[in-house]
């Protein structure tokens, strides 16, 4: 399981030169279905969850016959089921037993999907295999993708450099490929390593989203304030238009296609005629006092893949533009 011997060269230092040298040295080695489903763990692309935390608890509880309240009480201590799970389990497996080597690939696209499908009885006698097939350095980052808790600090921009070095393929461009929803699967990977740069591959991706600073007062004292330039920060949906070769997709920071959830954005948007990308934010508008409305307003649009024409009427939307980053293919 050579994903945990990552995360633990991950997890185990804070220099971002070593954890890109842990990575580059990772990818470089191993298949492209482990290296896509590493990199999908990795940057959280909606890490599925198999079992829930206390259901994991349970299970343990019944398959080693320790108390509820003794597993919860540790569990208080240690505040995360998968941890607690894998230091209970330590004293009741045995080294000396032959572990199986399993992929992360196998585990995570042929043995966990078959694990959620079965009834409760079944999974309990499955996850012991499981567990008794796991070494002890193991168990933590098995539990952790078990219950999608698997979290580590690594950015994306750390994955993009690895991937870079590797390929020799500009960062700005592995980190444009890595936008938006992808699948874990070989023509993914292959896709993400391609020599061969094809700006129509780019045509539905927005740009890496930029976040804005909150000014440090403090700077006043050292500095004058005209070396800056100010924003109003608007509470809505910071998100990116993008208008190529009379395709339109709208794009939320939490990388979200939300073309359908705001139809009256696109209409807009088809009325220009020059190809664009523009960042900014979505907001539900006060006409009368033209200005923006209370943000829970527009989470009750958010709710709705298909808005209705009363609905759009009555939380009417505009898009405010921070940035122009792109027109017409420069």
């Amino acid at each position: 399981f050579r994903f945990s011997k990552l995360f633990e060269e991950l997890d185990s230092n804070n220099s971002i030169n070593k954890k890109v040298n842990s990575l580059t040295k990772y990818f470089k080695s191993n298949s492209k279905l482990n290296n896509i489903w590493t990199i999908y763990l990795l940057i959280g692309k909606r890490n599925k969850r198999f079992i829930s935390g206390k259901s994991l608890r349970e299970y343990f509880s019944d398959i080693y016959k320790m108390p509820e309240w003794l597993i919860e009480t540790c569990y208080s201590k240690v505040g995360d089921s998968a941890e607690v799970i894998s230091l209970l389990l330590q004293d009741k497996l045995l080294e000396k037993d032959i572990k199986e080597d399993i992929s992360l690939d196998i585990l995570m696209s042929k043995i966990l999907p078959k694990f959620s499908k079965l009834d409760e009885n079944q999974k309990k006698c499955n996850l012991k295999l499981l567990w008794d097939k796991t070494s002890k350095d193991n168990q933590l980052v098995f539990n952790k993708i078990l219950t999608g808790s698997f979290r580590i600090g690594v950015s994306k921009g750390i994955i993009t450099k690895a991937i870079s070095i590797m390929t020799g393929i500009d960062e700005t461009i592995i980190l444009h490929r890595l936008m938006g929803d992808f699948q874990p699967i070989e023509e993914t990977y292959i896709f993400l390593i391609n020599q061969k740069i094809d700006q129509k591959e780019l045509a539905y991706k927005p740009y890496p989203f930029q976040l804005a600073n909150t000014f440090d007062e403090r700077e006043k004292e050292t500095k004058s304030i005209n070396q800056y330039q100010f924003e109003s920060k608007w509470d809505g949906i910071r998100s990116q238009i993008i208008k190529r070769n009379n395709n339109i997709s709208i794009w939320t920071r939490g990388e979200e296609l939300v073309n359908k959830t705001f139809p009256e954005l696109i209409e807009i948007i088809s009325n220009f005629k020059n190809d664009f990308v523009l960042d900014g934010e979505i907001l539900i508008w006060d006409e009368n006092k033209n200005c923006p409305k209370d943000f829970s307003l527009l989470q009750k649009r958010l709710g709705r893949k298909r808005p209705s024409t009363k609905i759009q009427k009555d939380l009417p939307v505009v898009f405010i533009a921070y940035d122009i980053l792109e027109i017409n293919g420069k």
